[in-house]
């Protein structure tokens, strides 16, 4: 029978071996290997927020804003409720069991010194926080946690007694006043969530939250509401540490959210800036398209063909830029209409989403604006029209002519051509005398035309002046 060579073999032992970590015989690190387990065989899991806890947050916050919305003072006196103060929070188990000092804080530091219970915690476990910093654990309630806090405890209804909540909470909390902390805590929220005038009928409404947040804590105090609206934020996570020996489950300190400039290289608009750089591309070789008929037009005196100027965009954007980027064109004018834009708004104290559609103050240069761009992107939209078009043209054979003014003077009829008309096409041409020069960019050669002399005179004489400067088309 075999036997496994590595059997008598430990994940600490090699974690040791390999200068992991150190071998330690006492601290903080040897009271958390004799206690939860040794190192190497300890998992650790993110714990989820109740979905109680979300629910109930979700609906405090969506009926808040709505209330917000429609009233203006209810938002004013909800902005009102804003106060920076913080403090400490000590377990009232811990002060019932006449601890004086504490130790711990972050469970990551292989030390740690002790320090007085009254001064409240210090901070708590996190990626990013130093060993024996004494730095103190701090709760910055805010408006929102406040107020769901009371109403999480039910604390609405007359029947409850708010001093007796105070009296359980205030004593508890380190670095500031009891006046302070029932007034920031209990006495402020309460005062502004039974104002009939923003309200109304608050016993049912607020009987219906408090059957909702009965679902979700049966026995929290404030500070538990706030912790979970921390954690339900993302701002605090609870973790658990599950060894060998034991188990611990963790709340992590705070960590608020950080203003910072967004990484480019993890923003998907490259393909954007492609897009973007190809509908310049192809307005760059229409316009010095335009411009060099232009110029043909002005040299041969304006004997040219009208009807095919209208024919510009379809016949030299099919010429000189490609099926390939009109397609793209065509595709980038489609996203455009098919996204709305979207306008932030000031509403109530606060920022709303609207559609420009529905802006009562948009003014008519605005509207106007709104209004031409939409007529500009659903002209590029003709684009993908131009290439299926030409594409089918394989198909369609002679029923082209039915759907597309293009095949009017690309047709077997057609014998001249006037140089702005062969610009559009794809022919540069330069006439010397009776010889014509033109160079076909479609299949990068050189043609040379000797029109006779006998056909000029005749032209001449029956009066198909334009003609002379017109490019002959021969097979």
């Amino acid at each position: 029978m075999g036997q496994f060579a590595f059997a008598n073999v430990s994940m600490e032992s090699v974690v040791l071996q390999n200068g992991t970590v150190a071998q330690v015989e006492s601290g903080a690190f040897a009271t958390f290997r004799d206690t939860i387990g040794p190192f190497g065989s300890v998992d650790v899991k993110h714990v989820a927020v109740p979905p109680s806890v979300v629910r109930f947050v979700l609906h405090v916050k969506d009926t808040m804003t709505l209330l917000r919305t429609k009233s203006l003072s209810l938002s004013a006196e909800y902005s009102a409720l804003y106060d920076p103060s913080e403090f400490c929070y000590i377990p009232a188990s811990w002060f019932e069991s006449g601890q004086v000092y504490g130790a711990g804080g972050n469970i990551m530091c292989p030390e740690s010194t002790t320090w007085v219970l009254e001064g409240g915690l210090w901070v708590l476990t996190g990626a990013g926080v130093a060993c024996n910093a004494g730095v103190g654990e701090f709760i910055t309630p805010t408006t929102f946690s406040r107020l769901t806090a009371v109403i999480a405890l039910n604390m609405v209804v007359p029947s409850v007694n708010t001093t007796h909540e105070g009296t359980a909470l205030c004593p508890n909390v380190v670095g500031v006043s009891v006046d302070v902390c029932q007034a920031l805590m209990l006495d402020r929220p309460l005062s502004f969530l039974k104002n009939s005038s923003y309200f109304g009928d608050n016993e049912v409404w607020f009987s219906t939250m408090a059957a909702l947040a009965a679902t979700a804590q049966a026995d929290v105090r404030n500070v538990a509401v706030e912790v979970f609206h921390t954690a339900r934020s993302t701002q605090r996570e609870v973790i658990s540490l599950q060894g060998d020996r034991g188990t611990i489950n963790l709340l992590s300190t705070n960590s608020p959210d950080v203003d910072s400039l967004v990484n480019p290289l993890e923003v998907p608009v490259n393909v954007a800036s492609y897009i973007r750089y190809a509908c310049l591309y192809v307005t760059s070789a229409i316009i010095c398209v335009a411009f060099l008929s232009t110029l043909y037009l002005l040299v041969n005196r304006g004997y040219v063909e009208g009807l095919n100027m209208l024919e510009l965009n379809r016949v030299a954007g099919v010429v000189w830029v490609g099926r390939t980027l009109l397609f793209v064109r065509g595709l980038a004018a489609i996203s455009l209409l098919s996204t709305q834009v979207l306008t932030l708004t000031p509403v109530g104290y606060q920022w709303g989403i609207s559609d420009p559609r529905v802006m009562v103050d948009e003014t008519a240069i605005d509207q106007s604006m709104r209004f031409f761009k939409t007529f500009l992107a659903a002209g590029e939209v003709s684009w993908l029209g131009f290439v299926l078009s030409d594409m089918l043209i394989v198909v369609t054979h002679q029923y082209t002519t039915a759907y597309m003014f293009k095949c009017h003077f690309m047709v077997w009829a057609v014998y001249y051509i006037d140089p702005a008309s062969a610009v559009i096409n794809g022919m540069l041409s330069i006439q010397v005398k009776n010889t014509f020069y033109i160079f076909d960019v479609k299949v990068w050669r050189l043609f040379v035309i000797d029109e006779p002399n006998l056909k000029r005179k005749r032209l001449h004489d029956e009066g198909a002046v334009h003609l002379l400067q017109a490019i002959p088309l021969t097979d």
